[in-house]
């Protein structure tokens, strides 16, 4: 028999499927169902299984970021995605982390049937005990990948209209939870961190004959004046000051 877990922020989903399965599926044991991906990724720090059926959108920890974590942990482990309609671009993402199939709300149950058919075949084939779960460590590891993935991401996007969530989506992450993490390893907001990025290429750019106008639109700016009043909250000049006072050595009345 096949241990199974299944992950839904919905109580009913989750009720529904493993019903389905347990009717259905006797070679599969549905080990533990969860309704958010937090309490899945703990259960799967102690414990193996052999497959993971999982929403992919679900409220503070998504089944994408819960997935990057899985991969460290259970390298071998067999995964289904499901999808509502809307998200099925965002559930292509899925296949990056190796999953099985992604399967589209609401449930074809013919479908799952030919999925776990598939997967008991590739099972019995393969299986010769469990993998054992790797250290926790190899999860603090994703974690700094993907935030210095983040990083290059707003270093080479910094000019663009840059907002948090084109960085999360950019490495997989919901919003809300890719900010927690992007400040508990860095220290610094995501805003913060554009800021500084965006403040440095600033005054690289000052040391050309650029306008200051298009310095703020080259470095992300739709307004001058935002432009302005943050390089003055980061350096304590105006960027016409700096220009003058540091760069050429005068100081900021052109004495």
């Amino acid at each position: 028999m096949f241990s199974l877990i299944i992950v839904d922020d919905e109580e009913y989903m989750t009720a529904s499927l493993q019903k389905y399965i347990t009717q259905y599926h006797s070679n599969f044991h549905v080990a533990a169902t969860f309704n958010s991906a937090e309490d899945a990724l703990n259960y799967l720090r102690s414990t193996s299984v052999d497959v993971i059926i999982t929403d992919i959108r679900m409220p503070h920890m998504d089944g994408l970021e819960m997935l990057r974590h899985v991969r460290a942990l259970l390298p071998d482990v067999h995964i289904l995605v499901i999808s509502g309609y809307s998200e099925f671009e965002y559930a292509k993402k899925a296949c990056s982390f190796g999953v099985n199939d992604y399967l589209l709300k609401p449930i074809d149950h013919q479908e799952l049937s030919n999925d776990l058919d598939a997967v008991t075949k590739q099972l019995s084939r393969t299986k010769t005990g469990h993998p054992a779960p790797k250290a926790q460590p190899a999860a603090q590891d994703a974690d700094d990948s993907v935030i210095q993935h983040a990083k290059s991401y707003i270093r080479s996007h910094y000019a663009d209209n840059l907002s948090r969530e084109a960085v999360a989506n950019a490495v997989y992450l919901d919003g809300a939870y890719f900010s927690r993490l992007f400040k508990q390893k860095t220290g610094m907001s995501f805003i913060e961190f554009l800021t500084t990025v965006r403040m440095e290429k600033a005054i690289e750019l000052l040391s050309t004959q650029m306008s200051i106008t298009d310095i703020a639109a080259a470095v992300g700016y739709l307004h001058r004046n935002q432009f302005i009043s943050n390089f003055r909250k980061y350096t304590g000049f105006t960027p016409n000051d700096y220009r003058r006072k540091i760069l050429i050595g005068e100081n900021a009345d052109g004495e």
